[in-house]
């Protein structure tokens, strides 16, 4: 099923790459953030995967030798879109029985990555 709740959650991160400069100076970084979408676009996702690929967004925004406050920007940006999209796996995966989770989702702190 389609998750425009989850896509949507990307936006903010979409802005901050946005800020660097033209997509074309910054494509590896596109390609990051298009393989996020593509795998938050659809339910079920894994929250794992994309905690993967924001790290990857991160290192790679090293690349680039951007400034510390725009790696700041982005870092907190990445991790307010993990917290959502988990939040809404959370909700997706609970058991229609029980109300209980499926399985545990996996917390993720990018300050201790």
């Amino acid at each position: 099923m389609y998750n425009q709740a989850g896509v949507d959650a990307l936006d903010e991160v979409r802005a901050v790459v946005a800020s660097f400069g033209a997509p074309i100076a910054f494509r590896k970084l596109y390609g990051l953030l298009n393989a996020m979408e593509m795998h938050v676009e659809e339910t079920p996702y894994s929250v794992e995967a994309l905690q993967h690929l924001g790290k990857a967004l991160e290192v790679t925004v090293r690349l680039y030798q951007v400034d510390e406050q725009q790696s700041t920007t982005l870092a907190r940006a990445l991790a307010t879109f993990l917290r959502k999209v988990e939040k809404q796996e959370q909700v997706a995966c609970r058991n229609e029985d029980t109300g209980e989770p499926h399985e545990q989702s996996i917390p993720w702190n990018m300050a201790n990555h």
